[in-house]
């Protein structure tokens, strides 16, 4: 073995346990603010007291969020630092200082304006405070932007190219990174997203304190606004996510393969797979509940179409990673100064599989000795994890139809809301909002959460073998720390990121809902 299996495993179980936990205070960091946008609109268009009184309430908790993204993301940025160090040096490499410096700004704008936001509020006009909102939204939102799209290069690598002389990949193009599709698409989807999560969070806020009947007119009005912009977020992540998809199909077919659980391609018109128990080793699927027709429909919007399957795949690689042990070998000739005519040719002809004849080292160092049993065991690594991407799809899809159930319910039952206010029983508001879908909605509201992380998984899992799909493995960019210092910082992080958690919670509990109590009117 010419490197340790469990030091990679415990690099990458690191990274995923750090980014999910970092990952749970992004969605309301970036969704929250447009919100607040709303609520000063409305209270700007409508002069009405409670939309000032809601802003009071919900700009504390977006505080809290805010703070603590700041600390989970330099935590984050720390671990990535220690545990990818190759991978951190060929994004520098590609990318330097084009993402380090606006990224950098941008965090102090957001400080800034948070800052001036917070504590002017009600102390300047609200015209100039509705400007200063709108420059902090979209900075925050634009925060987003570069992330998104340097994952999705990793995704889908364009507009870079390999030079022999100096062994490094280099860009051709910044602008065609930015455009691609993948990178405006996924924004798009994360944003919306983000505002599912906020949408959410609010209702189940709101229903708690109508569970209550305790600031029943705030959380009416916080109810009404989660549900229009919940349902505006819910079409939105649909169409983007839809149209996401048929990218995937197109430039990650291991990944489609797997989301949809296809080890064989299907003769069209294809079904879904509702419920699979995918077997890697056996490259198999045990209990399958399956729709007829729908994979087609779903994946290519026809009934002619299909999803190649992941046994196909392998295949197709083996004939890749071949071809990338004709580019390595080339290359290392060119590099011991026999640059003959005949090995630039051969090396020219199969460059862009350099990445595949890469994962071979995972095996042997000897390109020239190479047996067909490790081409074999590269091209079954070629190909994600189905079982892991399979189910991370479902659950974000489920999730995503848990809430849109809701949504709907709850726009239904708010337009037959009924409420007064009863002179005995102390001037307290009453609502006709059944109890049940009240306390379905509180229950629920960690439910976006799960789908926005279930994203994240499948994004980074169906990437699999690849840090950048196509060009490096993964296991090529971990650090060559041994797996037992891996293992004590696993648990280290661990314990630091559930201690940040446990504190946010209490915050997010004490400051932020029981010394945070809007006013009863």
């Amino acid at each position: 073995m010419l490197f340790s299996q469990v030091a990679v495993d415990l690099a990458r179980a690191q990274f995923g346990f750090t980014a999910i936990c970092h990952f749970l205070f992004v969605p309301l960091t970036i969704g929250l603010p447009w919100l607040l946008l709303t609520m000063e609109l409305l209270h700007i268009y409508s002069g009405k007291l409670i939309y000032s009184n809601m802003i009071d309430f919900w700009k504390k908790i977006f505080l809290i969020n805010l703070l603590f993204d700041f600390i989970a993301k330099e935590v984050f940025k720390i671990e990535y630092k220690l545990y990818w160090p190759k991978f951190s040096h060929i994004i520098n490499q590609l990318f330097g200082t084009t993402f380090t410096y606006p990224d950098k700004l941008i965090t102090v704008a957001i400080v800034i304006f948070a800052c001036i936001y917070f504590f002017t509020w009600k102390k300047i006009s609200y015209y100039l405070h509705l400007l200063i909102t709108v420059f902090l939204t979209i900075f925050i939102a634009s925060s987003i932007v570069n992330p998104i799209v340097m994952n999705s290069w990793m995704q889908h690598p364009v507009a870079c190219y390999f030079d022999l002389h100096t062994m490094t990949f280099h860009v051709s193009s910044l602008l065609q990174i930015y455009i691609q599709p993948q990178a405006y698409l996924r924004i798009l989807h994360m944003f919306f997203a983000s505002l599912l999560v906020s949408s959410m969070f609010m209702l189940g806020t709101s229903s708690y304190y109508l569970l209550k009947n305790e600031r029943v007119d705030f959380a009416l009005h916080s109810f009404s606004l989660a549900l229009i912009i919940g349902l505006i977020a819910c079409v939105s992540i649909f169409v983007s996510g839809d149209s996401d998809g048929l990218l995937i199909l197109k430039d990650e077919p291991e990944k489609m393969a797997a989301l949809e659980g296809q080890w064989n391609t299907q003769i069209p018109p294809a079904a879904w797979y509702v419920i699979a128990i995918p077997d890697q080793i056996k490259q198999e699927n045990r209990f399958v509940i399956e729709i007829p027709y729908a994979l087609s429909l779903i994946a290519t919007h026809s009934l002619i179409g299909t999803v190649e399957g992941l046994k196909d795949r392998i295949a197709a690689n083996t004939i890749k990673i071949r071809r990338g042990i004709l580019a390595n070998n080339a290359l290392a000739q060119i590099h011991l100064n026999n640059n003959s005519a005949e090995n630039m040719r051969i090396f020219q002809q199969n460059v862009e599989f350099l990445g595949y004849g890469a994962l071979l080292n995972k095996y042997t160092e000897n390109h020239i000795l190479v047996t067909s049993e490790q081409i074999q065991r590269a091209a079954n690594d070629s190909v994600p994890q189905m079982s892991i991407v399979f189910w991370a799809f479902r659950v974000m899809l489920y999730s995503w139809g848990i809430c849109s159930v809701i949504l709907i319910m709850g726009l239904y039952l708010n337009r037959r809301k009924r409420y007064n206010r009863s002179e005995g029983c102390g001037g307290r508001h009453h609502h006709h909002i059944p109890s049940w879908y009240l306390r379905f909605a509180f229950y629920t509201i960690p439910v976006p959460y799960i789908a926005a992380e279930a994203g994240w998984v499948l994004a980074e899992a169906g990437r699999q073998p690849w840090l950048v799909y196509g060009i490096v493995p993964t296991f090529s960019a971990a650090s060559t720390l041994p797996a037992l210092s891996i293992g004590l910082s696993l648990i280290g992080f661990s314990i630091f990121f559930l201690l940040v958690l446990f504190i946010y919670f209490y915050f997010m509990f004490t400051y932020g809902y029981k010394r945070n109590l809007p006013p009863s009117l």
